[in-house]
């Protein structure tokens, strides 16, 4: 508000609206879960695996049909949304274009090799790698309990939606699903075995430093703009703030001459940073950190579909070291809807006394 009183609304101050908004949103939605009935946790806890199950089914034949469409020449296909035609009427504000398209896929390059990237669902690419990270975790549980066909069937989709994730080309959810992946896969293995196995990944991991090393840089390098560009951005960012107002920030993420993407973006931390300054950023990690220890907490307690929610919460808060939460609103969406569900769960268990997580 004193920034809009000091030099007057503009698209960036909408835009620091629209992530306000996203954040309420999600205090609202993780109130509300957190507040719901016992019949309906076993509810949501029986039907939202086969939600995203239907999801999932959605995103197989985009994907599918997607990479049918790139190879006969539509290299970037999506779709006006009628709520798009709506708002044009109030001026052109790009955050808003972006998030009321139905995005596919659009031609990008790695290597400066042409390439489809998948945005399925999502305002941009990466924003559909965190939409991916979130349904894995429960199409890894429907693929748990399934048996006979229904398990070949989910496993199916697993790797349709893995594979799309992969085509989002967004690395750090790429990372994050392979170690989430790695980590699902360890935690299937008899325990007596890990230890074989946690000896066996370290001298592996020994002998391949170099090819390590080479493949962490070509992953880094994938896109050699996009990545030094996001370094000289988060530098600048903080430099930036600390010139400015770094106790309580400046309330926007302003665009500035050295940067096509306004200053703050790309990391959700950052972007508090900017607009809250070392109040807001240090409130943000806080609560970063301790949802990510109650989650390996949960981890720990053993119940499957805790587990599984509880990758589900971690790999967004690594997700967001690199971009932002509060900018695709079906991913905030879904985050928060998870984080109640999450809270609700272990505040039922507790009040049973069936579990010791505090």
């Amino acid at each position: 508000m004193l920034s809009i009183a000091i030099d007057g609304f503009s698209t960036r101050h909408f835009a620091s609206f629209n992530n306000l908004y996203a954040w309420i949103n999600g205090l609202l939605i993780t109130i509300f879960m957190y507040n719901i009935k016992t019949k309906d946790v076993s509810f949501l806890k029986e039907n939202l695996p086969r939600v995203y199950l239907v999801l999932s089914v959605f995103i197989g034949l985009l994907f599918i049909s997607g990479l049918v469409l790139y190879n006969k020449g539509y290299v970037n296909i999506e779709f006006p949304s009628l709520i798009q035609h709506f708002i044009s009427n109030f001026g052109k504000y790009q955050l808003l274009e972006d998030s009321t398209k139905i995005k596919i896929v659009k031609e990008s390059y790695i290597f400066n090799i042409p390439v489809p990237r998948f945005s399925i669902m999502s305002p941009y690419a990466n924003a559909y790698g965190a939409l991916g990270l979130l349904i894995v975790p429960f199409l890894l549980f429907e693929f748990t309990k399934s048996k006979g066909v229904k398990k070949w069937l989910v496993l199916i989709l697993l790797i349709l939606t893995v594979a799309s994730v992969f085509f989002s080309f967004s690395r750090t959810a790429i990372i994050i699903l392979l170690f989430g992946l790695a980590f699902y896969v360890y935690s299937k293995i008899e325990r007596y075995k890990r230890i074989m196995l946690v000896f066996i990944f370290l001298s592996l991991v020994f002998l391949s430093l170099g090819l390590i090393y080479e493949i962490f840089i070509t992953i880094l390098y994938a896109r050699e703009g996009s990545s030094w560009d996001r370094f000289r951005l988060y530098m600048y960012s903080i430099e930036y703030i600390f010139n400015q107002n770094p106790i309580i920030g400046i309330g926007i993420k302003p665009f500035v001459d050295e940067f096509n993407i306004p200053v703050g973006s790309h990391s959700t931390y950052i972007g508090a940073f900017v607009k809250t300054g070392i109040l807001g950023f240090s409130l943000i990690v806080m609560y970063m950190l301790l949802l990510t220890k109650k989650c390996f907490e949960a981890i720990r307690y053993g119940d499957t579909f805790l587990t599984h929610i509880s990758l589900s919460l971690v790999s967004l808060n690594l997700w967001s070291l690199t971009e932002d939460i509060d900018a695709p609103h079906l991913v905030n969406f879904l985050y928060f809807l998870h984080l109640g569900l999450f809270l609700r769960i272990i505040k039922g268990s507790v009040r049973k006394g069936t579990e010791e997580i505090p």
